[in-house]
């Protein structure tokens, strides 16, 4: 399999560490996208709205992170990501959902002043902060009774998190994560797994990437 991303991308952390959670690595070409290489005919061809990453597995050809992370488990040998039980299962499923609609949208308007240089002014911030720590609380409440997202298992909802939380700690954002005990527990233990780690080392991000 190949993936085509960048290594400062959140949602290509995401993909290249289920890969390396499964036991394999796929082999990788950065898609400059500080050039513009997203925006070229050729990637454009892969991705059609010029964005990373894009996995191809032959002739076939997938993108949206959310997507290629259950192609991967699904197709890969190695410790299974996705639980058997169907309402494990479920709650997997409502746990990507929760990332996807509820944390990830104002999370990105609230770190984008210091990662993109975009200011969308102070009440625009004020609302995005006040929805992160929303979605922040909710999930304070799940892992105050379990070790992950769905109990004992570190399943592809844990993955989807760890490039959120992580962009709060780039951003200068950490306490919204350390005030919360059990929230600051899990991301201790997800974001020092091997397979974050080895990610991250390769992010050309610097030992704030966790503090």
């Amino acid at each position: 399999m190949k993936v085509y991303g960048h290594p400062a991308s959140g949602c290509t952390w995401k993909v290249l560490a289920t890969f390396h959670e499964k036991g394999h690595t796929p082999d990788f070409e950065v898609v400059d996208i500080t050039r513009g290489a997203h925006h070229t005919p050729e990637h454009l061809a892969r991705h059609p709205f010029g964005q990373v990453p894009v996995l191809e597995d032959g002739r076939f050809r997938l993108y949206e992170s959310r997507a290629i992370i259950r192609y991967v488990d699904a197709e890969l040998s190695g410790p299974a990501l996705t639980p058997a039980d169907s309402r494990d299962r479920a709650r997997m499923e409502q746990w990507i959902s929760v990332e996807c609609c509820n944390l990830v949208p104002p999370l990105m308007e609230l770190v984008a002043p210091l990662l993109w240089g975009r200011d969308p002014g102070a009440e625009a911030l004020r609302r995005a902060r006040a929805r992160v720590e929303a979605a922040l609380d909710v999930a304070e409440g799940e892992l105050a009774q379990a070790r992950w997202f769905v109990g004992d298992a570190f399943t592809l909802a844990d993955l989807s998190w760890l490039p959120y939380v992580q962009y709060l700690f780039i951003a200068g954002q950490g306490a919204l994560v350390t005030a919360r005990p059990a929230l600051a527990a899990w991301w201790e233990r997800a974001s020092t797994r091997p397979s974050w780690q080895q990610v991250m080392s390769r992010s050309g991000r610097g030992p704030e990437a966790r503090s």
